[in-house]
């Protein structure tokens, strides 16, 4: 609340809903703060006493992708194709922060300020590739994926919820903010190198090396006429100045149970995108994962579950008070392809 009491200081009641339309504004609308006219500042009513503080966090969402491959061989030693990548994206955020008084005897008792993010988008890549056959059970290969072109549109909105000792306060339904925007997203390029061993007739281990240049990583403003441009010079600037490149590994294997079912295990390393004068102790996240595949005749189905440990910073609203997570999720991933 502290924050948001300190970012309307110097404006006028009806400027909150244009300059902070998000945050202050639905405060002062939910009676959490109010305007002082004689002394022409903003106080805030959790103003004194211990005080709860919890942030709710939901995260859900995926990714889609859907393909058209093609490969051929030469002499059944060099295997080469591509594929045409249409993907997918939805991710929703949303979280609810409390604070609430301990006194018993207070007026005001404590706010739920809620927020919510919804991105989708639309993109497509290209992914080629190599694999030459050293031996009968043993090959390498080679990969490139080229930058993923997505349009991506944002909703946003948020809320708040004040709680008196003689009754709540909302924002009213037609003073709740809605903001929408679109823009274009370009991701990183991908290389990789692989090797892989075929033990006997029934089992084989994998090994990729990956690089991904996190710093040619791009924002573009929207073609769409009916949103404002925005260069995003600063944002593409910050990026190209702080992130580098980075190397991740992956280690799997696979054990033909019967000539139809396939079981699979495996392990990935996934190295700091920052670079080193960032000074970010950013920790790799590790992902684990294991599944079955399905093969009957030019059909296959595959599903797995992936572990993945991930370590983030977090910050509530001042950038300068960041925490660090460590997150744990799991995912189940299901593949149906058909071989033509």
């Amino acid at each position: 609340m502290d924050n948001f009491t300190g970012q309307a200081q110097g404006y006028q009641p009806e400027e909150l809903a244009q300059y902070f339309p998000f945050t202050t504004s639905v405060a002062y609308e939910a009676y959490a703060i109010d305007f002082d006219p004689a002394t022409a500042s903003y106080y805030s009513y959790l103003n004194s006493g211990d005080m709860r503080v919890n942030r709710d966090i939901t995260t859900t969402g995926g990714i889609n992708e859907f393909f058209i491959s093609y490969s051929k061989n030469r002499m059944n030693k060099l295997y080469y194709g591509g594929s045409l990548n249409l993907r997918t994206y939805k991710h929703i955020e949303s979280y609810v922060h409390s604070e609430d008084l301990t006194l018993e005897d207070s007026v005001f008792n404590g706010f739920d300020y809620k927020y919510s993010l919804t991105t989708k988008g639309t993109g497509v890549n290209l992914k080629l590739g190599v694999i030459y056959l050293v031996t009968n059970a043993f090959r390498i290969g080679a990969a490139f994926h080229t930058p993923t072109y997505i349009g991506m549109e944002d909703k946003w909105t948020a809320d708040m919820t004040s709680r008196f000792k003689n009754g709540n306060k909302s924002v009213p339904p037609n003073l709740i903010p809605v903001g929408q925007y679109k823009y274009r997203m370009i991701t990183p390029l991908k290389t990789i190198v692989s090797a892989s061993y075929v033990i006997g007739m029934n089992a084989v281990i994998s090994a990729d090396v990956e690089y991904t240049g996190y710093s040619m990583a791009r924002l573009r403003s929207t073609r769409d006429i009916t949103y404002a441009p925005y260069d995003f010079k600063q944002e593409n600037a910050e990026a190209k100045a702080r992130l580098a490149h980075a190397v991740n590994y992956r280690i799997g294997a696979e054990y033909n149970i019967q000539q139809k079912l396939f079981l699979r295990a495996g392990f990935s390393f996934y190295g700091n995108a920052y670079k080193k004068s960032e000074n970010v102790d950013a920790k790799p996240d590790l992902a684990f994962s294991g599944g079955l595949g399905y093969k009957i005749g030019m059909v296959s189905f595959d599903i797995a579950y992936v572990n993945r440990k991930i370590n983030r910073f977090y910050y509530l609203f001042d950038g300068s008070d960041t925490a660090t997570t460590r997150l744990s999720s799991n995912n189940i991933v299901v593949t149906a392809s058909v071989r033509f």
